[in-house]
């Protein structure tokens, strides 16, 4: 059985008969990973790209630019616990918070999954 990691990929991996994803971004969009995997199961083709979309938004601007630290960053702004990154890491200004934050809006604005 095959997983992916990669979240560009995710619903590409599902169309050539993989199992899943294992993805960073679930940590704090799972209503959009979730979202792909059940859309590609029950054959909403249409929804699962539409969702497939925004996963690969919130990846370019906020997992690829700010690596880690931009996924600890998120996680709290989503109301969880993500902690201070592990050295040589260092946390992110606050200023990227505000970025984070829009991409998140963003990428899940409407989303009704």
């Amino acid at each position: 059985r095959v997983f992916t990691g990669f979240p560009r990929v995710f619903l590409d991996v599902l169309r050539a008969g993989g199992a899943g994803g294992v993805l960073g971004l679930s940590n704090y969009t799972p209503e959009l990973c979730v979202g792909i995997y059940d859309a590609f199961r029950n054959r909403q083709l249409k929804l699962a790209r539409d969702l497939q979309v925004r996963l690969t938004f919130l990846f370019e601007n906020v997992a690829v630019p700010f690596g880690v630290p931009g996924v600890k960053m998120a996680v709290e702004i989503c109301g969880l616990h993500g902690g201070p990154p592990r050295a040589p890491l260092s946390p992110l200004k606050a200023g990227v918070r505000k970025i984070i934050a829009a991409a998140l809006r963003e990428a899940t604005q409407g989303l009704d999954v």
